[in-house]
């Protein structure tokens, strides 16, 4: 799962403006729920904070960049599915224009991926596989993901709980262009000399490289490292569709861009409202791939509800 939080950097486009393996979803016997992150007055998620309420809640911080953990569940005994997968991820973005209104408006992520499930007796295991990435045009700038963006996003390795109707998965952590020690408490890098710092795309840079095209200034590229915390929290309904929201924490670090209209900052969050950002797992073939997801995205999933 991606969460667009590098977006902070586009917005001047305007002129004159790892995945930790997660925690069961039980400790103690209790389900736990993800607690609200919460975030400085630009929009920046306050790092002590977030640690106070997730560190407990994350059982192992090692990264599983790679394809992942093993599975515990047997194939011969748990029930196995293949889903394909859609993120909706909705953030909002203060206006960067020195003379405008400082509000905070809306832009959406969606993300597109197949998911491995197994499930027996109430838990849940599943990886996770990117297959493409887009974001809504923001203050007149779109945003280029290169092939090498999607492939460089590792396999991820979930677990969660399907109890009756209601389905759970995380929290957990993940990390874009940056390998931390202790993912949850370690803190981003601030230089870009920073040796945490990778190159997960392959392109030979630090981090993340994240195109940006703008029909009234150009383009440019902005390299960032990326970490979230994350929580699916839905229902499992009719042909065994499941559809939910996502709570997130994101933070980044941008390491440098290419162009001067992208040095700046511009504040950026989540949106306050968990059901602007929804999720949908829709079963599918066991041969369905992302060339046939790709090509059924906007038809194979419900309907998106209502967002801002």
């Amino acid at each position: 799962m991606l969460i667009p939080c590098w977006l902070a950097a586009i917005a001047l486009a305007e002129p004159g403006a790892a995945d930790a393996p997660p925690a069961s979803p039980e400790e103690g016997g209790e389900q736990v729920a993800l607690a609200e992150p919460r975030y400085d007055r630009n929009g920046k998620l306050i790092v002590e904070g977030a640690a106070e309420t997730f560190a407990a809640r994350v059982a192992r911080t090692a990264r599983g960049r790679a394809a992942g953990e093993a599975f515990s569940l047997a194939a011969d005994q748990a029930t196995q599915r293949r889903f394909a997968m859609r993120q909706t991820f909705t953030s909002q973005m203060r206006d960067p224009n020195p003379f405008g209104s400082g509000d905070w408006k809306s832009t959406h992520t969606q993300t597109w991926g197949l998911v491995e499930w197994r499930e027996l007796g109430g838990k849940v295991e599943y990886r996770e596989t990117t297959c493409a990435v887009e974001t809504e045009p923001v203050f007149g700038a779109e945003t280029i993901y290169s092939a090498g963006f999607v492939k460089g996003v590792p396999v991820r390795f979930r677990t969660g709980k399907v109890d009756g109707a209601t389905f759970a998965a995380g929290p957990y952590v993940q990390q874009f262009g940056v390998d931390l020690e202790n993912p949850l408490l370690d803190p981003l890098p601030t230089s870009p000399d920073d040796p945490r710092l990778v190159d997960d795309d392959g392109d030979g840079l630090p981090g993340v490289t994240i195109g940006i095209r703008h029909p009234m200034v150009g383009e440019g590229r902005i390299w960032v490292g990326q970490r979230s915390v994350a929580r699916l929290e839905g229902t499992v309904g009719e042909g065994g569709v499941i559809q939910g929201f996502i709570r997130t924490a994101p933070d980044m670090f941008k390491i440098d861009a290419n162009r001067w209209w992208l040095k700046s900052e511009s504040p950026q969050r989540p949106h306050p409202d968990p059901a602007q950002s929804p999720f949908a797992m829709v079963p599918v073939d066991a041969s369905f791939g992302c060339a046939q997801l790709l090509q059924a995205k906007h038809t194979i999933f419900p309907a998106l509800p209502a967002l801002d």
